[in-house]
C-alpha cells in the first residue's frame, strides 16, 4: 500500500514539473548558447537561481546530465548535444502555435520559415512509394546502394552515391558538412567554390541562413536516430551562382542516415531538382527556372 502511495506521489511530482517544460527548455537552450549563466539569465529575464533550477529540472526529469561546468563555462555533455536541437524545434513550434510565426510541427510532415525580402522555406514530407514512382532513378539507385552497403558511408558500392550527394555528422551539438560532391546539386546550383568552401561549415552558415539551418538540424537528427531514410520536397528562395539575387528553387530530397568508419552516425543527402511541386503550401509559390538543376543519374 506504502508503495502503491509513492509511486502515485512520483507521478504527481512529475506532473507538476512538466508544466514548466517550456521554461526549462528555454533555460537549457540559452545555457547552451551562452555557455554563462549570467548571460542566459539576463537573455531570459530571470535570475541564475531560476535558471539553474530548471535545468536541474530537466535533467531529473530526462534522468542524464545534459550540460556541465568546465573552465566556468557550460558545455554540452553528450546527451546534450543529442537533443539540444529537439529542444529547438519545440520551442519553434510552440511559438508558432501561440502567434502563427511558422507552419507545421513536430507532429506534422511540413516545417517552414519566411524572412525578409520575402524569402520563404518550406519542406514537406512525401511517400517512399514517390521514390519509385515520380523521381529520377538517382533516388532509387542511392537507396539500392545505401541498402547494401548498411550504410557504411565508406562502403565502395557508396561512391557514387558520395559524388552526388553532400554529408553531414554531428560534432560538439551541430551539423558540420564534411563532403560535398563535384556531380552534386549543390555544386551544381552553388558553384564549385561556394560548395567546397562549405566542407567544414556548420549547416546554419550556409547560403539559406540560421532559421533554415535549425530546421534541418532537427530533420537531420530523426533520420540518423533510427538509421533511416526520408523522402521530402522542398520549395524555397536561393542565391544562384551566376545570377543576381535568389531565385524560386523546388527540389526533392532523400535524407539517408550513414555510418562512419568510427560507428559514428551522420547524414547524406541526395537532392535532385524538381520543376513542379506537390507541397501544398498557404500562398503562391513562383515557378522554378526553367533550367532547374537534374542531377545525373547513377547508372
Amino acid at each position: 500500500m506504502d508503495g502503491s502511495r509513492h509511486e502515485n506521489t512520483d507521478r504527481q511530482l512529475k506532473r507538476q514539473s512538466h508544466k514548466l517544460l517550456y521554461e526549462m527548455l528555454h533555460a537549457f537552450c540559452a545555457l547552451a548558447e551562452s555557455c554563462n549563466l549570467t548571460v542566459a539569465a539576463r537573455e531570459l529575464a530571470t535570475t541564475r537561481q531560476t535558471v539553474r533550477r530548471h535545468l536541474g529540472q530537466l535533467e531529473s526529469i530526462r534522468g542524464k546530465s545534459l550540460l556541465v561546468l568546465q573552465n566556468r563555462a557550460y558545455v554540452l555533455t553528450e546527451e546534450g548535444a543529442a537533443v539540444l536541437p529537439i529542444a529547438k524545434q519545440i520551442l519553434r513550434d510552440f511559438d508558432g502555435f501561440l502567434y502563427g510565426s511558422s507552419l507545421g510541427s513536430p507532429f506534422l510532415p511540413k516545417r517552414a520559415c519566411t524572412g525578409p525580402n520575402g524569402f520563404y522555406y518550406i519542406q514537406e514530407r512525401q511517400s517512399t512509394e514517390r521514390i519509385w514512382d515520380k523521381t529520377s532513378g538517382l533516388f532509387k539507385h542511392s537507396l539500392q546502394r545505401w541498402s547494401s552497403a548498411s550504410g557504411d558511408v565508406e562502403h565502395p558500392s557508396m561512391k557514387p552515391v558520395r559524388e552526388r550527394s553532400l554529408v553531414c555528422r554531428m560534432n560538439s551539438g551541430s551539423w558540420i558538412c564534411t563532403e560535398v560532391g563535384d556531380l552534386s546539386f549543390y555544386s551544381t546550383w552553388w558553384g564549385w567554390v561556394k560548395a567546397r568552401s562549405s566542407v567544414g561549415c556548420n549547416i546554419n552558415a550556409f547560403p539559406l541562413g540560421t532559421s533554415v539551418g535549425e530546421i534541418l538540424e532537427r530533420s537531420y537528427s530523426e533520420v540518423v536516430s533510427g538509421m533511416g531514410f526520408v523522402l521530402d520536397q522542398v520549395a524555397t528562395l536561393a542565391p544562384r551562382t551566376g545570377y543576381d539575387g535568389s531565385q524560386p528553387m523546388h527540389f526533392d530530397r532523400l535524407l539517408l542516415g550513414v555510418r562512419f568508419p568510427d560507428k559514428s552516425r551522420g547524414i547524406m543527402i541526395v537532392v535532385d531538382g524538381a520543376e513542379t511541386t506537390d507541397i501544398e503550401a498557404t500562398g503562391y509559390l513562383p515557378v522554378a527556372p526553367a533550367d532547374v538543376v537534374r542531377v545525373e543519374d547513377l547508372d
